[in-house]
């Protein structure tokens, strides 16, 4: 019988309670140490999966794969110091394919001040295979899934959906903006990389509360307005359920959003798009005004 991502999670998480500070179940697994949270996370990308080949361009294929890890510190509100790169490399991939994803990688690392530390290669009878494990820091307590409170507003740092016609391989991770906002106090915090509606539904499940999202204020990306007309789908509907926007969702006290509004010191803006509730169920608020209950779900990988 087939088993969901989230599902293998979860009994692998029963199977190996942490005894770290943190352990599986959030963006990093993280440890406490010396008066620093030390951060740590892997991501995979697989041919045929996260990317396809002649098609997608190494070099951003390379980026990405630094960047969805940076990410994942960003969302707990850390600074990437340094990663470990494996890869399987196929015999048909070619030197030149070899140069540019080490330069998309190069390139990604630095403009994120991340050391390449090691790693492991492979050779690769078919597929080609990339992962890499990343460590940060940070001072302050990460921004934890299991954190938001009731009342919470939810903010999101860009415009959603449509990810697929480019942005998922031009990712830009929101570290520095994540760093500002863990300073300001916000509560809880996940990356965007499975749809909007899946993310928040791990913020709160951990905390054990519900959320609403207003229709009218959910950022819409012309990335999303553009598939529709391809889909048939709305652009609502490719806000809320694609993937791979790699934006950060998190909740903030509600007396404290029109301060941290008001000073915002980064160029992109950022969005309130609803609040976390004791209601019983997810849910969005419709121009209309009725609460329609959330049953869909975001991607979610099946095995």
């Amino acid at each position: 019988m087939p088993i969901s991502e989230f599902e293998l999670i979860k009994k692998l998480h029963s199977i190996f309670p942490s005894q770290f500070t943190k352990g599986i179940g959030d963006d990093c697994a993280v440890e406490f140490r010396d008066g620093v949270y030390e951060l740590f996370s892997t991501d995979c990308m697989v041919e045929g999966v996260h990317f396809t080949l002649p098609e997608n361009d190494p070099y951003w294929i390379g980026w990405k794969l630094v960047a969805v890890n940076v990410s994942d510190i960003a969302a707990m509100g850390g600074k990437p110091k340094g990663i470990l790169i494996s890869w399987a490399i196929p015999p048909t991939f070619g030197e030149k394919n070899l140069e540019l994803l080490t330069k998309g990688i190069a390139d990604c690392a630095l403009s994120h001040q991340v050391q390449v530390m090691g790693g492991d290669t492979s050779k690769s009878k078919t597929d080609l295979f990339l992962n890499i494990a990343i460590w940060g820091q940070m001072k302050n307590t990460p921004l934890y899934r299991c954190n938001a409170k009731l009342a919470d507003v939810i903010m999101v740092t860009g415009a959603l959906g449509g990810s697929i016609l480019g942005r998922h391989l031009k990712v830009n991770p929101r570290v520095k903006e994540m760093m500002w906002l863990a300073n300001f106090g916000v509560h809880a915090a996940i990356d965007i990389s499975d749809g909007i509606i899946g993310d928040l539904g791990h913020i709160a499940e951990n905390s054990n509360l519900f959320f609403e999202l207003n229709q009218e204020k959910i950022p819409i990306h012309e990335d999303a307005v553009r598939l529709s007309a391809k889909t048939g789908k709305s652009s609502l509907w490719h806000a809320l359920y694609d993937g791979e926007d790699y934006e950060v969702a998190f909740t903030v006290d509600p007396k404290h959003v029109d301060k941290l509004m008001s000073s915002w010191p980064f160029k992109e803006p950022i969005f309130s798009i609803g609040k976390m509730t004791n209601t019983g169920a997810n849910s969005i608020l419709e121009k209309n005004g009725e609460i329609q209950i959330i049953t869909g779900k975001s991607f979610e990988h099946q095995f």
